[in-house]
């Protein structure tokens, strides 16, 4: 099967620009309403100064990005934008996949400058390098974003394990910019009602380096502690 323009990320300055303001209006518009839903824990506001900067954190649901980024006080949130988050591309469903295309990539999508994973059905044909390629494209550009390493939706009680995407991503960006990554872990929980931010950033230990299963369960601990002293 030839696969075909599904993980590039072309940009021009113009629509990175409308990318910022478009951020920056939902912000002011929705602030109030998302912070009303949510406690949000910043126990060291340094930690998004950081640059290249991956966000990793719990999936609940379709729209994690937005508290997550929105809760934020405008000064924080100003200054990580624009904020890349991943997600899928064209559902399978024929109905999804029509929302998708009439709605959501035009609507949500394109003016939030979204990094669209390749359809599920590449799953068995590209590479680990094919999925990641736009994300660690906007890493070495020094833009942040964020990722659920989850690969799903979870609505239970826990974190699942993650996969090994951001150890992978972690790699290349060492690889090519000889610069260590910064990670930011952060849990949410909407049933509790809270945002935790990690108070540090970390970066893959080198006795990691080369093992990134061990690397993605070392991560999860590190979500997992948080989404669990939100809890408490």
């Amino acid at each position: 099967m030839e696969v075909t323009d599904v993980t590039t990320f072309e940009e021009s300055t113009a629509k990175r620009s409308f990318v910022v303001f478009w951020q920056k209006l939902s912000w002011v518009i929705s602030h109030s309403i998302w912070k009303a839903f949510f406690k949000v824990y910043i126990p060291n506001e340094e930690v998004f100064h950081h640059r290249p900067l991956l966000i990793v954190s719990n999936h609940q649901g379709v729209t994690d990005p937005w508290p997550l980024t929105i809760t934020l006080p405008f000064r924080l949130f100003s200054l990580l934008t624009p904020i890349r988050f991943l997600a899928s591309r064209e559902p399978n469903h024929v109905v999804l996949r029509n929302i998708y295309r009439f709605i959501t990539k035009p609507l949500v999508y394109n003016p939030n400058g979204v990094i669209e994973l390749p359809p599920r059905r590449y799953d068995g044909v590209l590479s680990i390098e094919d999925k990641t390629k736009s994300t660690t494209g906007r890493l070495r550009k020094g833009e942040v974003v964020i990722v659920f390493p989850e690969g799903h939706a979870n609505h239970q009680r826990t974190v699942s394990p993650f996969k090994r995407g951001v150890p992978f991503i972690a790699k290349q960006i060492k690889a090519t910019t000889g610069t260590p990554l910064s990670i930011l872990p952060v849990a949410i929980d909407w049933k509790e009602g809270f945002i935790h931010w990690s108070p540090e950033v970390v970066q893959i230990p080198a006795e990691l380096s080369d093992k990134e299963e061990e690397t993605a369960a070392w991560l999860h601990e590190k979500v997992e502690a948080l989404f669990h002293q939100g809890r408490t």
